[in-house]
Formats: C-alpha cells, sequence, structure tokens
C-alpha cells in the first residue's frame, strides 16, 4: 500500500489523518462493547437487511453486502446449524 502523501493537498493529508484516527477510536469502542455471547456484526448486518428488504436469497445479500457468496452462505450456515 503507498502511504505517500506526496502531491496531496495539506487539507487532505488533514482529512485523512483525522479519519485514520477517528477509525481507530471507533474500533477500540466497538472491541470494548462487542458481547462475543451476541450476533456477530456480519449477522447484523444480514439481519438488517433483510428486516429491511424482506427475504432475498444468498446471492441477492451478498450483491447487496458487497461480499462473496460464501461468506453469506456460512453466516447462513450458521444459524441453520444452530436452529
Amino acid at each position: 500500500m503507498d502511504t505517500s502523501t506526496e502531491g496531496a493537498s495539506e487539507s487532505a493529508r488533514r482529512a485523512a489523518s483525522e479519519l485514520r484516527v477517528g477509525l481507530s477510536r471507533l474500533r477500540r469502542l466497538l472491541k470494548e462493547f462487542y458481547d462475543t455471547q451476541e450476533l456477530t456484526p456480519s449477522q447484523l448486518s444480514l439481519l438488517s437487511r433483510l428486516s429491511k428488504g424482506g427475504p432475498a436469497t444468498a446471492s441477492e445479500l451478498a450483491a447487496a453486502e458487497r461480499v462473496r457468496p460464501q461468506s453469506v452462505a456460512a453466516t447462513l450456515g450458521f444459524w441453520t446449524n444452530a436452529a
């Protein structure tokens, strides 16, 4: 990954720095409050999408979530096995 800031404006560099700090803080907060006994973020995302959009195939969910269909199938398989 090229992390060079050559040619970037000062405001772009400052915005990138602030974004990096903000994402780091968010990541720490999520790790602090994430309960491993509850649903994973990917499970919550799929449930939210199904709740808002209604029934969908694994392929449709994968396209909407911008992940591989195999990832959605694994999440759905977890629920099927847990039931």
